[in-house]
């Protein structure tokens, strides 16, 4: 039997069962033939795309940073170098602890003494016992450093 190329039909062989025959003489649809090439077009333009899209992206922005409980600025009123820390980090400060002591000409712990003093005298004068704050400035404080000239005037 001669066998026709232009027509789809291939004459079934005794060798192939009727199954096999029947998926070896159908035509493939738009899909099957095309796949591979649509395949490749996609990928050459996921290649293509590369070009145009960076990773990554680094945008620099201006930000600020808040909390609800903020750290607050310690701001001294006399420059120097730090000589002694008080406190440790994550310390809980409260209002009036001594923090830190910065590098003077003055002995700090007479600084401290004439604060416990003043604090004191502070006290006796807003309840009206002005006799007994004169007491405490008896004692003289000779290494004030920057302090010592207006103490003497208070004095």
């Amino acid at each position: 039997m001669p066998l026709n190329i232009e027509s789809n039909n291939i004459p079934p062989s005794p060798i192939r069962s009727e199954a096999v025959n029947e998926i070896v003489s159908r035509r493939p649809g738009f899909i099957e033939r095309w796949a591979l090439f649509l395949f490749l077009i996609i990928l050459l333009m996921l290649f293509a795309g590369t070009w145009f899209i960076k990773y990554p992206d680094i945008i620099q922005v201006n930000a600020s940073l808040t909390a609800f409980d903020a750290p607050k600025e310690i701001v001294v009123r006399q420059d120097g170098k730090l000589v002694q820390l008080f406190v440790a980090n994550d310390d809980t400060v409260t209002k009036g602890q001594t923090i830190a002591w910065i590098e003077s000409t003055a002995d700090h712990k007479e600084i401290v003494a004439l604060s416990a003093l003043l604090d004191k005298g502070i006290q006796y004068l807003s309840i009206n016992e002005t006799e007994k704050v004169s007491e405490f400035f008896m004692r003289g404080f000779q290494n004030l450093g920057e302090l010592q000239s207006p103490y003497q005037q208070f004095v």
